[in-house]
């Protein structure tokens, strides 16, 4: 049995989105429980207030979860849909930014996992191939067909007389 091996930016990413998660553990536990005490959070409450304090937390609570849960789908969507990689990139550098943004709490846990989200969606964007990739299609019209204009209603026994037809129809518009 073969195992696939999962790739960098898929790892980055996910551990970006675990940690993420995993950072809103304390901040939900306080809500609940009193920890104990932290000089950074001690400040932080009696600049905020306890009310300020108390919604700080929930702002916390809510950007770590949503960015985390984010961040998890960004990745398992990379491992999926390779094609797209590029794109996938792109939001999990976005999400991750925003994140940090999010939390409006600038410290060494939250800057790691951002550094951790733009590394993962750096690596995306770089094996990504770019933009929507066409695949080369032959083009064989229908013999003994009727082409028909649904602008006008005007029928023409060949493509090549409607393409003329609708050209002059882009123009026109």
């Amino acid at each position: 049995m073969i195992k696939k091996r999962h790739s960098v930016e898929y790892i980055l990413t996910m551990i970006a989105g675990i940690i993420m998660l995993v950072n809103s553990i304390p901040f939900i536990a306080s809500l609940f429980i009193q920890l104990p005490s932290d000089i950074i959070f001690d400040r932080f409450r009696l600049e905020l207030g306890e009310e300020g304090f108390r919604l700080a937390q929930i702002r916390i609570i809510t950007s770590s979860l949503l960015s985390g849960i984010m961040l998890i789908v960004l990745a398992t969507m990379m491992e999926r849909h390779p094609r797209d990689l590029r794109h996938y990139g792109i939001m999990t550098i976005i999400v991750s930014v925003v994140s940090l943004v999010g939390m409006g709490l600038i410290h060494v846990v939250s800057i790691i996992i951002t550094l951790i989200g733009i590394a993962g969606g750096s690596i995306a964007i770089i094996r990504g191939r770019e933009g929507v990739i066409m695949i080369d299609a032959t083009y064989k019209p229908i013999e003994h067909a009727e082409y028909f204009c649904s602008k006008c209603n005007i029928m023409f026994s060949s493509d090549n007389e409607l393409r003329k037809h609708m050209v002059k129809h882009i123009e026109y518009d």
